[in-house]
């Protein structure tokens, strides 16, 4: 169970929804970004409810008018929605050859504010980058970064979230690990953004 709700004046969103009512979601929003194909960023009911409604599913996997903005080649794309700028880049989610080019990174921007979410971004941190500027709020995955100090220094955002490593399904299989990584990833991320801290289920980030 996992994912983000975003409300701007004239849209609502989804990232990387994950949750067992997501469907009841479908109906309220206007497009949903996927950031790979992973079990636990994405469901197939909610998928098909909000393609059977004609609603855009922005990912580098699955077949849906969003794949005419996105494009599913590895390849930097940007695009518009209502009121949100997209711009689509790819980011390695591990070393192996599998992982490559895997997940695909949102560098979003509403008026004047900057959002950036990289899902399961990993050891490449020179893939990570931003063509508009000090992004305002950073969605980050820190699990699979080795570096996760170098990875807030090169992108320099002005307040990072950490989100994916308190989600349900990956608690109850890796729960010290996770805590392991929270333990190690703050401090590295704190070392180069004063804004730090940890998503939880129901919170509103403003």
């Amino acid at each position: 169970n996992m994912g983000y709700i975003v409300k701007t004046r004239e849209s609502l969103f989804s990232i990387d929804l994950n949750h067992r009512r997501g469907t009841a979601f479908a109906p309220l929003l206007d497009f949903a970004l996927v950031t790979h194909n992973h079990g636990d960023h994405w469901r197939g009911d909610f998928y098909r409810a909000m393609d059977s409604a004609g609603k855009t599913v922005v990912s580098n996997f699955l077949a849906n008018k969003g794949a005419s903005v996105c494009g599913l080649a590895p390849a930097e794309n940007v695009f518009k929605i209502n009121d949100v700028e997209i711009r689509t880049f790819r980011v390695d989610h591990a070393k192996e050859a599998w992982g490559i080019n895997y997940t695909t990174g949102f560098e979003m921007k509403v008026g004047r504010f900057r959002l950036l979410h990289t899902g399961d971004c990993s050891p490449s941190n020179d893939k990570l980058s931003t063509k508009w500027g000090r992004p305002d709020l950073w969605l980050l995955f820190p699990m699979s970064a080795l570096d996760v100090a170098d990875a807030v220094l090169r992108i320099n955002p002005k307040r990072v979230v950490f989100g994916h490593l308190w989600e349900l399904g990956h608690v109850v299989g890796h729960g010290r690990a996770h805590k392991w990584h929270i333990d190690r990833a703050m401090p590295m991320a704190k070392s180069q953004c004063e804004d730090v801290s940890v998503a939880f289920w129901g919170e509103r980030i403003v």
